[in-house]
Order: C-alpha cells, then structure tokens, then sequence
C-alpha cells in the first residue's frame, strides 16, 4: 500500500495512529499520534515500534505484536508499555496488504484516556443551579431522579438511560421535540435511536456507544438528528456506565442531552456580520463576548454591563485586565488551546473577572471557538453566579467551622489532621495532639449565664489561635472541649516548655463585663506516629492522657502512655459488664448493723450493695462504684438499691422493730442527677408509700456542696418528706461548721479514717471527742464508722457516741443472716454506764 494512501487513511482519525509491519518497522504515524507519542522522544530516532513497550529489549512479535492476532480491533493491555503511555489506551488490528503473497501491516491506535476523562469531568463540574441537580443526579441517580427531571424541565437538557443488557433506551424532553413522544419517558430500542441520527454521524455515536460499553470510557459526542420535517438539530451527548459486571461490561449506562442547536445556528451567524451577530445578541440577558489576540473584540450590553465598562473603554482590553490574577493564567492557557484547535466542544467552567471598579465577581463561563471577522476567535457566555458562590461559601463555613469561636469544627478539624498525618508521614516528621478540657467550666455556666461562658470562650479560642500561629491549628469539639496540633514536635523538653507556657496563657485573667475570670485547662498529648496513625485513634489516646490530667487535680498535661490505654480497655470492659449487670440484676444487698452504743442493741443496718459476677465472682464495691458513677450507671444501680432495701426495710419493721431503720447511700451523680431514664429519689419514696422514718439516706459533704443549688432543694425536699438525712464520711471533706449550720440534717457519721487511730490521749481522741460534742451542740446524733476494737469501742461509749458501726460487731451480710444476728446480739462491754459527764447531753 503506498505511503499517501495510508497518510490519508491516518489523517481521518481522531485517534493517534500508527502503521507499521509485522516485525515493528514503522511506517507511517498521523500528527495525534506524533502528538501524544512525543513523551516518548526514542520513537523519533527509532524506526520499530517495540521501543514504547516496557522491555524494548524484547522483539516487537513478542511484546506489543502478540496481542495482534486477527482483522478486527483488539485491546492491547497497557502494562505492555512503557510508564510514560500509561495513561493512552491502545488497540491494534492486522490487515492484508497483499493476500498473494501474505504481506501483512499492523495498524495501531491509540488515545489519551485521561485528557477526556479531565474533558469529561470538566464539563460536569462547574453549572448553574439546573446543572448542578443534573450532576447530583449522576452521582445518585436513584435517589434523586424526580428533582433531577423537575431541574431539567426548565432547561435545554434532558436525561437518559441505557440497559445494556436490553439493549432498551429511555429518553425525555429533548425527544419530545424530534421524535414526537409524549411528555413521560419512552423506551426504544438503541438501533431506533440511531436512525434518527443524521447518516453521517450515526456510525460515530455507534462507535461511541460501543466504546463506552467495553471499556471504562465516557461517553462524549456532538451529532445531528433530523425530525419528521427534514429539520436540522444539534445535540451533545455525555454520559458514562453506572454499572458493570465482572468482566468489566457495562450494564446500565447515565447521561445528559444537552440541545446545542441554538448555539450552532448563534455560531454561524456569528461568522456573517457584526450587525446580525448584535441583532441577535442584543436580547440576550446573560454576558457575550468575543476574544481575538487575548484581547476582547466584541461584547453584547449585557457584558458592559456585568462588568460596568462602556463599549469603547471595553473593546481591545486585553485579559488581564479583566480577568483575575489567580485565574488567568488557565484562562490563558485555554483560549490558547482552543484557537489553536486542539479541542472543539464547548467547555464550561467557573472562573472570577474584575469589573471597571476593582470589585471581583464570579462567574460561569461556556466558551467555544468562533470565525470572526475572517479570523478564528473564542466566543464566550457568561453568567454572575456571584451570590450563589457567596451562599456556598456561607455553607461550608457553617458546616466546617465553629459558630462561636470560628475554629474548625471536629468534622474539619479531622480532615485537616488526617492531611497533616499524610504530609508528616511522607517527611518522616512527627506532630503532637493535644486535647484540651477547661476546668470547672460548668460552675461558671451555672452561676454566670451562658452568656457569660460564650464570651470567656471566645477569648481562649483567641488565645489559643494566637499561641498556636504557624507551629499548628487549633479546633474547637464543642462546650469547653479545645483540641490542638504541634506542627514538627522535634523533642519532647521543647514540647513540654509548650505546654507551661500554654497552661500559663490560659491562667492570665479574663474581663468580661468588669469581672475577672482565671481559668485552668487539663491537656492530654498524644504524638504521631508514635502513639497513633490514625485520626480517631490519636484523639482517643489524647483524651484518656486529658482524663489523667483531670483525675491527678487538673491544671496539669499528660501524655499518652501504653498503660493508659490498658487501663482504658479494662475500665471498658468493666462498663460493659456493668451494663449486663443492670440488665441482668447481677446485684446482692448485704446489710451492716449499726448498733446504739448507749441501749446495746440493734436498731439500723446499712444498706451495701454487692456484684456478682457470672464469671469473676464477688467484684469489690471499690472497683466498680467509680466507675458506674463516671458512665451515669450509678442511677440504674442507685434505684434497684433503693427498691430492694426499701422492701427489706419494711419486712423487718413488720417482724422485727417497730423502730428498724434501714440507711440507703446516695452518690453525687444519684443526688444531683438530671437523667429521665432513672426516677428521682424523693420519688421512688413516695412510690413505695412508707413511714417517712423506716430509712435513712446518707450523703457525704461533697455530694451537697458540689450539687450547689440543686442539691440544697433536694436536700430540703427529704426534710419535707420526713426523711432521716447523715452526713457521711465527716472529717474528709469541707468539714467547716459554717457549712455545718446551712444543713438540715440529723446525723453525723465520723469517717473510720479517724475512728482507726483512735488511743488513750491521742489528738484523733480530743478531736472525735470535739466532733460529737459539737454535733450533740447542733442537736445531731453521731454513728461511728470501722469500730474494730474493744479500746474504740469503750472510748466511744464513754464520749458520749449515739451509734456505732464496724467489724467489731459484724461485717455486712445478706438480709436472712440480718435477722438472726439482731436477735442473738450481745453487747461486747460490761452493761455499766461508762459516758463521761463532760460528754452528757444538755
């Protein structure tokens, strides 16, 4: 075959193209080819084929000839090639040159894959409201195929679908006008369809469609279709497979029609004369404008307008004066490209101008290429999408910053860090996270207003900005939460002064309406990669270290160690079961007697809960109270415990005493709760409808003056109630008197820290002593906690103590054993009167 013929045969390609014999030889390649081979600068100086394949060492029969075997088109795989033609897709087919004598050439072609993918993606990616909806639709078809529809009714678009495996298409709206249908979608047959494409383009879209089919390539064409009168329409067409199965065929493919008719018909007119091009453009209501030489040689009013220039000041601008600075070099770039015909589909895109009065706005622009004037130009359309770009930018603000403190939010918070994890990783480097929980923040809320609290929130948040600078950033998870990343934490002593000085930062007083406000902060670290390669496993370590901080008296950093993350697992692991607890009713109510010391008998028994565990056995109050107090368990637990000792209490006032008093504890998170799942304590009493006198509760100082407010109208309901109410555990906490007097109690328990070192003239003797001196003062009775031997006991006695506890008379034990104990109790001392007359009550 003769070299012209196969030039010509090259040239109607759309493809690169390469001819070439049987052993590689090269015979001819087209100019796409050249163009998209010239990554590759060995084909230049190198007449056989085999030099593009990865191992050009290796013969061409053997690399990219052995997958051309036949007379039709197949794929040749692209690991065959070289790196740098990763990106092209190639096929091949061998045709006979000369059947006589079995000569044979190869024809080879070839594309970029990845310049129409970017086309493609391109032209989805920036559109008005319509198109946005149409490109939703693309990614969600089946959720929002009605919305999508209702957009595109007021368009020139219109939606279709493919079944493949039907071979069934579905269409809308832009059939209407040149098939006839009526107004709901129609199915037909794909070859139905390609006969109303105009003849010469039909083969083209087939080929397309075949393409798209086969192999993961998009769809993306212009034709023709004639309707029933022998008129002219233009449609572009897009689309890609949605599904495919196994062996990479498509199933069901998506796309758009987009009616191009009136932009041909705007395009030719355009390349008569400058008076039809302005008739037809005058009514127009978006921007038109014409480029020649990088320069605007022609602009409909409404571009003057957009853009507040005046034609004769508009006219021979060149871009970049009109064209913002961050934008023009693509603006450039393109234009350039498309004057120089390497593309010739219109492209839509976003992109920013500058007005006559500096004011920058936004806006979408379609572009295509246009003769005018005797010379190839870019026409262009434009529409202000200004305010609709401001409404985006106010959504992701709201969805990825803080309200309050403008800080990123944890949402974005975490996509920036997972970024800073990939760049510190690839650098080797390492960064710290801290994790920052202001202390006592509650109390301020509580007692200054919420308003208060946004206004010293706002301030940390600025001064955690400020002191971060460009060594990080700083986020804000919600309430008094912080979190923070150390760029580049190069030792651990430089990250440490940080810390301090941070800690002291935060110290500094802070004025909001004329008072002054110190706060302190707990801060857990966890460093990358050391402690963490992930997002949320960082932020998890970084809280148990900030939890330390909290349970070591705050005002304090930790860092995040192994045996944190132990002890995490294992306070998990007991949450877990604490909960098959609650469900289970794993519970046991053991009952200690509490003994009058001055008529030697039994008249009450505290009420201590026990857990059995189905596995590992008893488990100590000790061990898990603490923990069912942290996770709001306490409140489940508290009532069961209420329930049951309340029924024991009043069994025993039925068979035993008249009198028998059962004490019932109550934690802080019991007292002051807040929890709709749990019923309040004065309720569950109520409920039960039992002599007011029949328990007793037992709180410790803590529990009512942390509580504040609350906790004192609770305190004072039980009062109401008729409720015995002790203070237990006297002696660790506040123990003031002033705050002694501001509660309405009746009992005093002396905590057995002091009741153990109780001796003959010991100071723990004078102050026991001086408690229940004081307490009868108040008119309170006192019960003596860890009684153990006979010398407290007898000590106790002769000052004047009403109650006693301890093991000296009994260890808790269940509630049948309660009822013999009561009834065998012998007092351990001689009955003589041993209270000391400086003790008596007056």
């Amino acid at each position: 075959m003769k070299q012209v013929n196969l030039a010509k045969i090259a040239k109607a390609f759309t493809e690169g193209v390469v001819f070439c014999g049987i052993d590689g030889q090269i015979i001819h390649i087209n100019d796409i080819g050249k163009r998209i081979l010239a990554v590759h600068p060995c084909i230049l100086t190198c007449n056989n084929f085999s030099v593009v394949s990865k191992a050009p060492e290796i013969s061409f029969q053997k690399s990219v000839g052995r997958y051309i075997r036949c007379g039709q088109m197949m794929p040749i795989p692209k690991q065959t090639f070289d790196e740098r033609l990763q990106h092209c897709h190639f096929e091949g087919m061998r045709f006979a040159v000369d059947e006589s004598n079995n000569r044979y050439l190869l024809l080879i072609k070839f594309w970029d894959q990845s310049i129409r993918m970017d086309r493609f993606a391109a032209l989805k990616k920036t559109r008005s409201h319509a198109q946005e909806a149409q490109n939703r639709y693309l990614q969600a078809i089946k959720q929002n195929e009605a919305n999508l529809r209702l957009a595109l009714n007021s368009t020139a678009e219109s939606m279709w679908r493919l079944d493949v495996d039907y071979n069934m298409m579905e269409s809308e709206l832009v059939w209407q006008k040149i098939l006839g249908f009526a107004a709901k979608p129609q199915r037909f047959a794909l070859e139905n369809f390609l006969k109303q494409v105009h003849p010469d383009d039909a083969p083209l879209l087939q080929r397309a469609f075949e393409r798209s089919i086969e192999y993961d390539t998009p769809l993306d064409c212009q034709y023709r279709v004639l309707d029933k009168q022998q008129n002219l329409f233009w449609f572009y067409l897009r689309g890609r497979a949605t599904q495919r199965n196994d062996a990479g065929r498509a199933l069901i493919i998506y796309g758009l029609h987009s009616d191009i008719t009136a932009a041909r018909l705007l395009e030719q007119k355009l390349s008569d004369t400058d008076a039809s091009m302005n008739s037809l453009l005058r009514s127009m209501v978006d921007g038109v404008f014409i480029a020649k030489e990088e320069c605007f040689a022609f602009a409909n009013d409404s571009m003057l307008s957009i853009l507040g220039y005046s034609r004769s000041a508009f006219i021979n601008l060149p871009f970049e004066k009109v064209v913002d600075p961050e934008n023009l070099e693509v603006w450039q770039k393109r234009y350039r490209a498309r004057i120089k015909g390497k593309t010739d589909i219109p492209s839509r895109y976003e992109t920013r101008l500058m007005k006559a009065d500096g004011t920058r706005i936004w806006v979408e622009l379609i572009a295509t290429r246009v003769d005018y004037q005797g010379q190839s130009c870019v026409m262009g359309i434009i529409h202000d999408i200004t305010d609709h770009k401001a409404r985006e930018n106010l959504i992701w603000q709201q969805a990825n910053y803080d309200s309050l403190t403008a800080l990123a939010n944890r949402q974005y918070f975490e996509n920036q860090l997972q970024q800073k994890m990939i760049s510190a990783q690839r650098f080797e480097a390492s960064m710290a996270l801290l994790l920052i929980d202001l202390d006592n923040f509650k109390d301020i809320n509580d007692t200054q207003g919420h308003g208060c609290g946004d206004q010293i929130l706002l301030q940390v948040a600025q001064r955690f900005d400020a002191f971060v600078t460009d060594k990080g950033f700083v986020g804000r998870f919600g309430g008094d939460e912080f979190v923070m990343v150390i760029d580049n934490e190069a030792s651990m002593p430089d990250l440490e002064l940080m810390l301090y000085q941070l800690l002291s930062v935060l110290k500094k007083p802070i004025s909001i309406a004329g008072a002054q406000y110190s706060l302190t902060a707990s801060i857990g670290i966890s460093v990358f990669p050391k402690d963490g390669i992930s997002p949320a496993v960082l932020i998890s370590n970084a809280d148990q270290a900030m939890y330390v901080s909290k349970r070591n008296g705050r005002d304090r950093f930790s860092f995040f160690t192994p045996e944190m993350y132990t002890a995490a697992h294992k306070k998990m692991v007991l949450i877990n079961d604490l909960r098959a607890a609650v469900i289970e009713k794993q519970w046991l109510l053991f009952y200690q007697p509490i003994i009058d010391l001055q008529q030697h008998n039994v008249i009450k028994a505290e009420a201590l809960i026990r857990w059995r565990h189905p596995e590992k056995g008893m488990v100590s109050p000790d061990l898990f109270i603490p923990v069912a107090e942290e996770s709001n368990l306490i409140l489940e637990i508290g009532e069961w415990v209420l329930d049951e000792a309340i029924s024991v209490a009043r069994w025993l006032r039925e068979h035993v005493s008249s009198a028998f008093q059962i004490a019932i504890n109550q934690s802080a998170k019991q007292f002051q709760q807040h929890d709709e799942r749990t019923q309040e304590l004065t309720d569950i009493i109520a409920a039960h409808e039992i002599d007011a006198d029949m328990i007793s509760i037992e709180i410790t100082e803590n529990t009512v003056f942390d509580g504040g407010e609350t906790a004192m109208l609770k305190l004072e309901k039980l009062r109401k109630m008729g409720v015995e109410v002790a203070l237990d555990d006297f002696g660790t906490g506040y123990s003031s008197l002033s705050y002694l007097k501001k509660l309405d109690i009746d009992i005093l328990k002396i905590d057995r820290s002091f009741i153990s070192q109780l001796a003959m003239e010991s100071d723990d003797q004078v102050l026991v002593e001086a408690i229940i001196l004081m307490a009868h003062k108040l008119g309170l009775k006192v019960v003596a906690e860890g009684i153990e031997t006979l010398e407290q006991l007898n000590m106790l006695v002769r000052a004047g103590c009403d109650y006693g506890q301890g093991y000296l008379f009994a260890k808790p034990m269940p509630a049948h054993d309660l009822i013999g104990y009561i009834s065998d109790f012998e007092w351990p001392l001689p009955k003589i009167i041993t209270v000391d007359k400086k003790h008596a009550k007056k």
